[in-house]
C-alpha cells in the first residue's frame, strides 16, 4: 500500500516538474516561492517527504 503511494507521489512530481504550459510552469514557480518564503509550509512538506506521503 504505502509503495503504491510512494510511485504515485513521484510520478506526480515527474509530471509537474515535466510541463512546459506556461500556466504549470507560473503555478509551479509560485509553489516553490510559497516553500521558499514561508517555513512552516516548507517544514509541513519536508515532513511529508521524509516520514511518509
Amino acid at each position: 500500500m504505502d509503495s503504491h503511494a510512494v510511485v504515485g507521489f513521484t510520478h506526480g512530481l515527474i509530471q509537474l516538474f515535466d510541463g512546459h504550459s506556461a500556466l504549470v510552469s507560473t503555478l509551479r514557480g509560485v509553489g516553490m516561492n510559497l516553500l521558499d518564503v514561508v517555513p512552516p509550509l516548507r517544514r509541513k512538506f519536508a515532513t511529508h517527504l521524509v516520514f511518509g506521503v
